[in-house]
């Protein structure tokens, strides 16, 4: 199996898995049936899976964090934040269901969350639930400094956006499948790095896309993605799976700003 096919087939586990937690006439289950690539949680799964790990004894973490990714998403395209009516080509929850169900499926995706990391062995639970807490946050603090920011577009400021908003998840993502492998402090710093790195040159990445990047933006999603190979050249066994979602997540030929 290559690696595309190995992030197709765990990408149908993984769809199949949410859709089973989710009512099928429910929000939740319209925005989790989005045509989704599953970065993040194909990143969780390729980090367990380099250290040895089974995918499978995994794929409850990776599912909690796309139910965290997806209910991020929903608040992103509410009328008061981007106030976006589409989301991969429908209706964004808050057009299809009204923003009051919008907000109150945002809150049943973390709930549904907290369901799947329930399903990990209490001790490695424990330790998950730490580096989640402080994964919310960041991304709460990036999304509060996207909002309030009178600064968005200095390149400072939008860098502590880029990490906060997106680079934290990736970080998790890349963290909590060697926390799941038990990997040592050195591995899960090693994918710490890669996955922080990869969230960062991934947003830049789809600034370039829409038109919403600094000049000097195309310097450093080339350095952020750089850095993440470099990670990767620390870990303990080579992660030719890590290195593909970092290609593929973002191609070498990029956008112009």
């Amino acid at each position: 199996m290559n690696y595309k096919q190995w992030s197709g087939v765990w990408g149908n586990k993984i769809h199949t898995a949410l859709q089973a937690a989710a009512r099928s006439t429910s929000p939740v289950s319209y925005v989790l049936d989005k045509g989704f690539r599953y970065y993040r949680p194909l990143i969780c799964l390729a980090s367990a899976q380099m250290l040895g790990q089974n995918p499978t004894q995994t794929l409850p973490v990776a599912c909690a964090i796309q139910c965290i990714h997806c209910a991020s998403l929903i608040v992103d395209d509410l009328p008061s934040f981007d106030n976006s009516p589409i989301r991969r080509e429908e209706p964004a929850c808050h057009v299809k269901f009204g923003e009051n169900i919008a907000i109150l499926t945002s809150y049943e995706l973390f709930v549904l969350a907290e369901k799947f990391m329930l399903q990990v062995p209490p001790s490695t639970y424990v330790r998950l639930r730490q580096k989640l807490v402080k994964t919310m946050n960041a991304m709460l603090e990036g999304q509060a400094r996207d909002v309030t920011s009178k600064s968005a577009h200095s390149p400072s400021a939008r860098a502590k956006i880029r990490s906060g908003k997106t680079g934290s998840l990736y970080c998790f993502s890349a963290v909590a499948g060697g926390i799941m492998a038990r990997g040592n402090s050195h591995c899960l710093k090693a994918l710490g790095k890669y996955g922080g790195n990869l969230g960062v040159a991934y947003q830049i990445y789809d600034d370039l896309r829409d038109r919403e990047a600094l000049p000097q933006d195309e310097v450093r999603l080339q350095e952020h993605k750089t850095m993440a190979l470099e990670a990767l050249s620390r870990l303990p066994k080579p992660a030719p799976l890590l290195e593909y979602l970092l290609d593929e997540i973002v191609p070498s030929s990029h956008p112009s700003a």
